[in-house]
C-alpha cells in the first residue's frame, strides 16, 4: 500500500516536471526576489520604517495594477488556452494590449492625484515617493499580459529561462541601488528594471502589429472575463493587504509596519509554490472544461499535490524562518517572526482552496468566483478591524489566519454549487 502510494507520488512529480513546474517555480522565485522577496536582501540596508513604507506602497501598487489591467491578463489566459489558431491567439493578445494602455493611463492619473492630496498615508514620505514608484504600474500590467499569453501556449520552460535571466540581473541591480541610495534607490531600480524585463517577453510573443484588423468580438469576450477577474482579484488583493492598509492608517508606530512587512515578504516566497501550481493547472482546466471526468481528474491531482506541498513547506517555514530573521537581522524586526508564524497558517488555508478559483475560471464561472471573493473579503475586513481593536497589531495576523479558515469553507461550498450547475 505504501509502496504503491510512493510510486504514484513519484510518477506525479515526474509528470509535473515535464510540464515545466520546476522551471516555472524557479522563475517565479526570482521574480519574487525582484519584487517583494528582494527586500530580504535589502532589508539590512533599510530601516524598519523605510521597509514599512515600501511594503505600504507596494500594496497600493498591487491594487492599481489589478484595476488598471482590468483583468485582461485572465481574459488572455482563458481565451488563448482554448483550441484556436496561433494567429487568432496573437490577435487576442494584441487587442488586449491596446485596451490595457487606456486602463494604465487612467490609474496612473488617479494614483498621482491621491498622492498629491495626501490620501495614501498619514506618512508624508509615502505620498511623496509614490509619485515615482507609480511608474512601475505599466510594466507590471504588460508583463502580466505577456506571461499569461506564453503560459496559455504552454511554453513554460522557454518563459522560465527568459525570466530567470532578466530577473537575476534585476535583483543584483536592486541590491546595488538600495545599498548606495536606500529607499530612493529601491524605488528607482524597481521602475527601471521593470521596464527592461518587458523586452524578452515582448520578443517571445512574436506579435505581428501589421496583421488583422481589430475585432469587436474579442473585446466583448475579454471584457466579460476581465470584469469578473478585476473584481475578484481586486477583492483578493485588498483582503491580503488589509493588514498593511489598517496598520498604515491606524498605527502610529511605523516600525511595527516594517516588522509586518518583512513577515509578508517571507509569506510571498511561500506563495510562489501555490502560484506556480495555479499557473501550470489553469490552461488544463480551460482545455477540459467540456469533459467532466477529465476536469475532476486534473483538479484532484493538482489539489492533492498542492496540499502536500503547502503543508510541508508551511510546517518547515514556521520552524526555520523566525530563527533566520533573528540571525539575519539582529536587533531589528523583533515582531516579524511572530507575525510570520501566524500568517503561515493563513498561507496553508489559502493553498487548500487556491485551485478552486482557477478551476472556476476554466469553467467560465467568473460570477461564482466573485461571490466567493466578496464573502471572503467581508469576513477578512470584519475580523481584522475587530482583532486590531482587541489585541493591537498582532490582532491583524490572527485575523488573517482565521479568515483563511473561513475562506476555505466558503470557497468549497460555492465551487461545488457552480460545478453542479456547469455540468448539470
Amino acid at each position: 500500500m505504501n509502496e504503491a502510494f510512493f510510486n504514484k507520488f513519484i510518477t506525479l512529480i515526474l509528470n509535473i516536471k515535464r510540464k515545466g513546474f520546476f522551471h516555472l517555480l524557479s522563475a517565479n522565485f526570482l521574480i519574487n526576489l525582484f519584487g517583494f522577496g528582494s527586500q530580504l536582501f535589502v532589508a539590512k540596508f533599510l530601516s524598519s520604517t523605510d521597509l514599512g513604507r515600501i511594503k505600504t506602497m507596494q500594496s497600493f501598487i498591487s491594487l492599481a495594477v489589478i484595476i488598471g489591467g482590468f483583468g485582461l491578463n485572465t481574459a488572455v489566459l482563458k481565451l488563448c488556452s482554448e483550441n484556436k489558431s496561433l494567429d487568432e491567439k496573437k490577435l487576442i493578445l494584441k487587442e488586449n494590449l491596446k485596451f490595457s494602455f487606456i486602463g494604465t493611463f487612467v490609474v496612473i492619473i488617479i494614483m498621482a492625484w491621491l498622492a498629491l492630496r495626501g490620501y495614501l498615508s498619514p506618512d508624508v514620505a509615502i505620498n511623496r515617493w509614490m509619485l515615482l514608484f507609480m511608474f512601475s504600474i505599466p510594466s507590471a500590467i504588460f508583463t502580466s499580459l505577456f506571461i499569461c499569453y506564453i503560459q496559455a501556449l504552454k511554453k513554460i520552460q522557454v518563459m522560465a529561462y527568459a525570466q530567470i535571466a532578466i530577473r537575476s540581473f534585476g535583483v543584483i541591480s536592486l541590491i546595488i541601488f538600495t545599498y548606495f541610495w536606500q529607499l530612493p534607490g529601491f524605488i528607482l531600480s524597481s521602475v527601471l528594471f521593470g521596464l527592461i524585463a518587458l523586452i524578452p517577453l515582448f520578443r517571445l510573443t512574436e506579435i505581428n502589429w501589421k496583421g488583422e484588423q481589430a475585432r469587436s468580438d474579442i473585446w466583448k469576450q475579454s471584457f466579460y472575463y476581465g470584469k469578473w477577474s478585476v473584481a475578484c482579484n481586486g477583492l483578493n488583493a485588498f483582503g491580503v493587504s488589509i493588514g498593511i492598509f489598517l496598520l498604515n492608517y491606524l498605527v502610529k508606530d511605523r516600525e511595527i509596519l516594517g516588522d509586518y512587512g518583512l513577515a509578508m515578504i517571507f509569506i510571498l516566497a511561500l506563495n510562489q509554490v501555490t502560484g506556480t501550481v495555479q499557473a501550470i493547472a489553469t490552461p488544463f482546466f480551460s482545455e477540459k472544461h467540456n469533459n467532466k471526468s477529465e476536469f475532476v481528474r486534473v483538479l484532484k491531482k493538482y489539489q492533492k499535490l498542492l496540499i502536500i506541498l503547502a503543508g510541508s513547506i508551511a510546517f518547515l517555514a514556521i520552524l526555520i524562518v523566525p530563527l533566520l530573521i533573528k540571525l539575519a537581522y539582529p536587533g531589528k524586526y523583533q515582531m516579524a517572526g511572530v507575525f510570520f508564524q501566524i500568517l503561515a497558517i493563513r498561507y496553508f488555508f489559502w493553498s487548500c482552496y487556491a485551485l478552486l478559483g482557477v478551476a472556476l475560471i476554466g469553467l467560465g464561472q467568473m460570477k461564482a468566483n466573485f461571490i466567493a471573493s466578496s464573502i471572503n473579503v467581508l469576513f477578512a475586513v470584519f475580523l481584522t478591524v475587530s482583532f486590531i481593536r482587541l489585541w493591537g497589531p498582532i490582532g491583524v495576523a490572527y485575523a488573517q489566519a482565521l479568515s483563511g479558515l473561513v475562506a476555505t469553507g466558503v470557497s468549497i461550498v460555492i465551487f461545488k454549487k457552480a460545478f453542479r450547475k456547469c455540468f448539470a
